[in-house]
């Protein structure tokens, strides 16, 4: 690690619970040893909660996470259990001197979200805890960037948009919108969609002192299933 570094992070989305997406993270902390795994929501599907959990079961770096709209909040309970994990649901969490911040869920979306909180109230929660050197974790990206459904129509969330804009925090953290990983830059902020796909497993982000950053996208390695 450089010695201006503050921290690896390995961020992962819309994981929806496949073994073998859970298998590939395991594989990657083994061999590029991040400081936190952060997931940014859809890590279960429904239905393979304890699957999941039990996958992780082994980790002893710390796990961020943020529900998407597949995690149940049962997930949140399983997740407690586990020693290293942190729920970022509107809270502050530091580490290695990175200030994360995190929102469940999804904010109003152009389509139907079983699990989306109430705008008005979740909006000024994390007006609250929102600063330049935040590290927002969420699960939709905001309006506009790394949000293209099939090419085509915009689906981002129009709250996180208008956050991000206002507090310029350090970097955005999301998923949820399987085609548009990436990267691009909103007004000078970094957004990251690390949602998993069939051509990669995620991204890690090198974290310099500055909170400049350094993003490698790891391939895929093992088959989708």
């Amino acid at each position: 690690m450089a010695d201006d570094m503050r921290a690896r992070i390995y961020a992962v989305a819309d994981i929806h619970g496949k073994q073998n997406r859970l298998i590939a993270i395991l594989n990657n902390i083994d061999q590029w040893r991040p400081d936190v795994l952060v997931f940014a929501g859809d890590i279960t599907g429904y239905t393979r909660a304890l699957k999941t959990v039990e996958a992780l079961s082994s980790l002893s770096i710390p796990m961020l996470f943020v529900r998407g709209n597949t995690d149940r909040q049962h997930f949140e309970t399983l997740m407690a259990a586990l020693p290293t994990t942190q729920n970022l649901h509107l809270r502050q969490v530091e580490i290695n001197g990175l200030n994360f911040v995190g929102v469940s869920g999804t904010l109003p979306l152009p389509f139907h979200s079983k699990i989306q909180f109430n705008e008005a109230e979740t909006v000024d929660r994390l007006d609250r805890l929102l600063t330049r050197a935040s590290i927002l974790v969420c699960h939709p990206p905001p309006m506009g960037m790394c949000d293209r459904v099939g090419g085509r129509y915009h689906a981002g969330s129009r709250a996180i948009y208008n956050l991000v804009v206002k507090h310029k925090p350090a970097v955005v953290i999301c998923g949820h919108i399987h085609e548009a990983f990436g990267s691009g830059v909103l007004k000078g902020v970094r957004i990251v969609n690390c949602a998993m796909a069939e051509d990669h497993e995620g991204v890690l982000m090198d974290i310099q002192d500055d909170l400049n950053m350094t993003l490698t996208w790891l391939p895929t390695t093992s088959d989708e299933g």
